[in-house]
């Protein structure tokens, strides 16, 4: 009765695993690098935020038209007074003064007064110097953020580069372990039958059991950071889904000519944005220097009276044009140019900080790029020789003239090799990439 429901509960066991491997099958996607770009540029979240800032900036700087554009307002009042001063005003505005009115009883004893309002007032910029700084450096800062959208844009798309090439390691990597395991259970195959007929001793076995448990450890982690590369993908690309993804061609050698001799652009996307912010900031500098100067500006008002709800008796208008001079304010003009002086130079020592910063960054790239150019070389160079080296080992094994921990060494040397030159392919690839980054190619 054990045995049955063993039986059964093993069966149902192998269908359910069987079920949930041909679900990962189905969840496994194949993308190419070009649609991995594609959707980062779509649907990255700093791409996305970085557009927004636009439109932001874009706003702060359509406002600024305000020193240019008239503005207008429209209003309805609706008042009530027995106060004698207001109300003989109020009846004077609606121009329905009698001799009446002039009454001494009537002046010093109004009866409740009603007075309806209709009320457009237009105020025309002529010239406010402040607020010409003032746009300059809004447009300013919308250069900026745009040029900094850009450079969010190629950064973000670098790193999806970086992290596609990764999976295609990853992957190879897998394979790598998968071709070792199979190598390593011939192994095992061939020292069982030494071992039964009696040319082999128990630990030698027993070692190379080890071996074969280390590699598949060594296997599942490969696979495991699969998917965490595979998640870390889905997340430039702005998925929802956390689908394992797979490349769809496997990691190769870039085989692209690298022009080390070329120098630091200025118009490289982030270090213009930089300049933006410095040519911002002095135009800020400016603005605040300005407020010291009289702003003139255009006003009219035309007003429609009347003691009844929504009646227009008596209509009047006033024209004029006003300068406005703030000679001194307790000092929060002074103040203010001396904080934007401070925050100039701030910005100044910001963009000498962040163009030394990216020298420095462009001659270790180069340098990193060498480095990785050499290590290619000398780890293809390794991997051949492990190569052969165990070529001749596995020979000697099957004919039993080689010793299994000789064999097991020579195993793990190739495999390391192996992984070794593969990520050197991804270095070099890398370093490419972001050396071309880097110069703004």
């Amino acid at each position: 009765m054990k045995s049955n429901l063993f039986y059964s509960y093993r069966k149902i066991t192998i269908i359910l695993l069987t079920i949930l491997f041909s679900q990962l099958l189905q969840a496994q996607k194949a993308i190419t690098l070009e649609e991995a770009i594609n959707s980062a540029r779509e649907k990255n979240r700093s791409i996305l935020i970085a557009n927004q800032q636009i439109k932001s900036a874009q706003a702060d700087y359509n406002k600024s038209l305000g020193i240019i554009l008239p503005q207008l307002n429209l209003s309805y009042t609706a008042l009530a007074t027995n106060d004698p001063l207001n109300a003989f005003g109020f009846t004077l505005q609606q121009q329905q003064v009698t001799m009446a009115s002039f009454d001494p009883n009537a002046l010093n004893n109004p009866e409740r007064t009603e007075h309806y309002v209709s009320q457009i007032q237009v105020l025309q910029p002529l010239i406010n110097v402040d607020g010409v700084f003032g746009r300059k450096a809004a447009k300013n800062v919308l250069d900026a953020r745009s040029s900094m959208a850009t450079h969010t844009e190629n950064q973000t798309l670098l790193e999806v580069k970086k992290v596609y090439g990764q999976l295609q390691l990853m992957y190879q990597l897998v394979e790598v372990y998968k071709s070792a395991e199979k190598a390593i259970l011939e192994h095992k195959k061939i020292a069982s039958n030494f071992f039964n007929q009696g040319f082999l001793k128990k630990n030698d076995l027993l070692e190379i059991e080890i071996h074969v448990t280390d590699i598949q450890n060594q296997l599942q982690n490969a696979e495991k950071l699969v998917q965490d590369t595979s998640a870390y993908l889905n997340f430039l690309m702005g998925t929802e889904a956390l689908i394992s993804l797979k490349p769809t061609e496997e990691l190769i050698l870039n085989t692209e000519k690298v022009n080390l001799n070329n120098q630091l652009s200025t118009e490289r996307s982030d270090l213009k944005a930089t300049q933006y912010g410095l040519t911002a900031q002095k135009n800020m500098y400016e603005s605040s220097k300005m407020k010291f100067v009289p702003n003139i500006n255009a006003f009219a008002h035309f007003n429609w009276t009347d003691d009844e709800f929504l009646k227009t008796h008596s209509d009047s208008y006033m024209l004029g044009i006003r300068m406005s001079w703030d000679i001194f304010k307790g000092f929060q003009n002074i103040g203010e140019v001396q904080k934007q002086k401070a925050a100039l130079k701030i910005a100044e020592l910001n963009l000498d900080t962040y163009l030394t910063y990216s020298q420095m960054e462009l001659e270790t790239a180069k340098r990193q790029f060498i480095n990785a150019e050499n290590k290619l070389q000398l780890t293809l160079l390794g991997k051949n020789h492990s190569e052969e080296a165990l070529t001749i080992r596995k020979n000697r094994f099957n004919q039993g003239l080689e010793k299994t921990a000789d064999l097991l060494q020579a195993e793990t040397v190739f495999l390391q090799k192996q992984m070794e030159y593969l990520q050197a392919i991804f270095e070099y690839n890398f370093t490419i990439s972001q050396l071309k980054f880097i110069q703004n190619q």
